[in-house]
């Protein structure tokens, strides 16, 4: 973006935005990432473009209630260890394989599947809970008419907010404002770059004098736009220009903005209080730009586990090929084998993977909860 009459440079490829894989099936339930476009936001509220209006909302469950049963599904039987129990079990409903009763076969798979679907649902609304917590956070709007409570997820760009000490920022914010009378601030962003060291901010100038005589509803009617870039990856960076139009009390102000003038979303005010304009709000925030959506996660201990599983079944074949062969090769061999296969499918137990299960849980409880 060329502001104040800089020359256009070619823009980093690493602070350029791709939109993050998705793997097959998750790609099917999720909703695609906005394209990124630098914007100019006025002080009583108008964008342009107008195609902004990515909605405030933090979302960081992996689940929809339709995508739920599907996805856990899916990336369980990805597992060769129960992917094999399910064909043994869908085997005994063929009667001429049948080597046992069904119960037996059935039963232990679906303990296995039910307590992952159990322990999934508990971590997925675990995790809404904490969303619901974050979105129902409550700001104070500033608005020509006065001030009102708006929720963090009723944010847009484009809107005037007022931030108190110890509070969350709720999206990406250039400062107009502060209680302190060099318009400085203090921030803690160790969620956002682990840095527990505080950060020095700083407000526009002109706004920041403009409201040491003038209320806080006055900005609204301001003639001025803040011109931001288009939303990235890189949260050291940011380039933009506040400009206030050319009127009877003054020949027009431009002032170029910086990393200074920000307040990333997800971070907190340390102290004091800060009037800042949204910008960059849900998925366009550095913070949400630079994380990944939820995702399925394979442990070494069940990569192990996958993979002893193989092993063991490899062994399986070898056995039941070598009992078949030496009681002759009959016209159902084929059949037989098979049989063998089943009867054999004890060597792989499925009660590791549930003791593996109930003790990882047991174990993240325990660390969770550990005085």
């Amino acid at each position: 973006m060329q502001l104040m009459g800089e020359e256009t440079q070619e823009e980093d490829p690493k602070n350029k935005y791709t939109p993050p894989h998705v793997p097959f099936p998750e790609s099917l339930f999720l909703k695609p990432r906005p394209v990124p476009e630098e914007r100019v936001i006025y002080m009583d509220g108008n964008l342009y473009p107008l195609s902004i209006c990515e909605p405030n909302i933090v979302n960081n469950s992996k689940y929809t209630f339709v995508s739920f049963l599907p996805l856990v599904l899916y990336h369980q039987f990805r597992y060769f260890f129960n992917f094999f129990f399910l064909l043994i079990a869908l085997s005994q409903c063929i009667n001429m394989l049948r080597v046992g009763f069904l119960f037996t076969y059935v039963a232990p798979l679906l303990l296995v599947l039910g307590f992952t679907l159990f322990k999934e649902a508990y971590d997925d609304h675990y995790r809404k809970k904490r969303d619901e917590e974050t979105n129902g956070q409550a700001y104070t709007l500033i608005e020509k008419t006065g001030s009102r409570e708006v929720l963090s997820k009723d944010l847009k760009v484009g809107q005037i907010i007022e931030i108190k000490s110890n509070q969350r920022i709720p999206a990406d914010i250039v400062i107009l404002s502060t209680n302190e009378e060099d318009g400085t601030v203090f921030i803690r962003t160790d969620q956002l770059d682990g840095e527990t060291d505080w950060k020095l901010r700083k407000s526009i100038n002109f706004t920041h004098q403009y409201l040491q005589n003038n209320n806080q509803s006055n900005l609204i009617g301001l003639q001025a736009t803040v011109k931001a870039e288009a939303p990235k990856l890189d949260i050291y960076h940011f380039e933009g220009v506040f400009k206030v139009e050319a009127s009877s009390q003054n020949n027009g102000i431009r002032e170029p903005l910086n990393l200074e003038n920000t307040l990333w979303g997800n971070c907190f005010l340390a102290s004091g209080k800060a009037i800042g304009i949204v910008v960059y709000a849900g998925r366009e925030m550095r913070s949400v730009m630079n994380s990944h959506d939820a995702r399925q996660k394979m442990g070494k201990t069940d990569c192990e586990l996958n993979y002893l599983s193989k092993v063991l079944f490899g062994l399986m074949i070898i056995l039941a090929i070598l009992i078949v062969v030496s009681g002759g090769l009959g016209e159902y061999w084929i059949l037989d084998l098979f049989r063998q296969i089943l009867l054999l499918s004890s060597i792989i137990p499925i009660s590791l993977r549930i003791n593996l299960d109930i003790s990882k849980t047991l174990f993240s409880y325990r660390i969770n909860h550990d005085n």
